[in-house]
């Protein structure tokens, strides 16, 4: 992973990221766009219900 992550860090650092998504939930996800530098500036969700939006705004800065 640490491989991956040094080839394309460079180009997505301060980058900005946004979601929509069907099926997978953009909080398990959140993690590894930070992980490469990126800010995650919202999400969505397709077949979101309540819940979802509830968890994934507390992994979100």
């Amino acid at each position: 992973m640490d491989e991956i992550i040094a080839r394309y860090k460079p180009r997505l650092e301060a980058r900005r990221s946004c979601s929509y998504v069907g099926g997978l939930r953009p909080r398990h996800v959140i993690g590894a766009y930070e992980d490469l530098g990126m800010e995650v500036v919202g999400t969505g969700y397709e077949f979101g219900h309540n819940d979802d939006h509830d968890r994934t705004i507390k992994e979100m800065g």
